[in-house]
């Protein structure tokens, strides 16, 4: 997904956060997850397997625009091979994510810093864009 930026609205002034984080709703028990298999490793929160991570690209009329790209296969292939449930799935720019019950807290962003506007939904500038790829075995 790429940053929209609005003109006149505090985009020269307030950068991007370098971390965007997602994670899911089980609306089933209701509480929030982190997507364990794609973005941890021993309960240690991984930025660079979930991704997530700012980078700057070329954006419309060569402007520079923040981007972030996640990587989520083991709860994708989880929908499609084991008919598990397709959840919620929450984006946001945390200063600190914390799951108690699982016994699991990092620091993601520095506090108060950053602020950006994605693509996706209804916008017509810039598309949340999901890219699939698999082999038949």
């Amino acid at each position: 997904m790429q940053q929209i930026v609005s003109v006149g609205q505090g985009d020269d002034i307030f950068a991007a956060p370098s971390y965007l984080y997602i994670d899911y709703l089980d609306t089933v028990n209701k509480v929030q997850r982190p997507f364990l298999q794609d973005g941890f490793n021993l309960a240690t929160y991984v930025p660079s397997q979930l991704g997530g991570t700012r980078k700057y690209v070329p954006g419309p009329s060569g402007t520079i625009v923040s981007e972030y790209r996640f990587n989520i296969p083991s709860y994708v292939q989880g929908i499609v091979t084991r008919n598990n449930n397709i959840f919620p799935i929450y984006l946001y720019a945390p200063y600190i994510i914390r799951y108690s019950d699982l016994f699991i807290s990092a620091k993601v962003n520095n506090l108060g810093v950053g602020r950006v506007k994605v693509g996706g939904g209804t916008s017509k500038e810039r598309k949340m864009v999901l890219r699939i790829i698999y082999s038949k075995i």
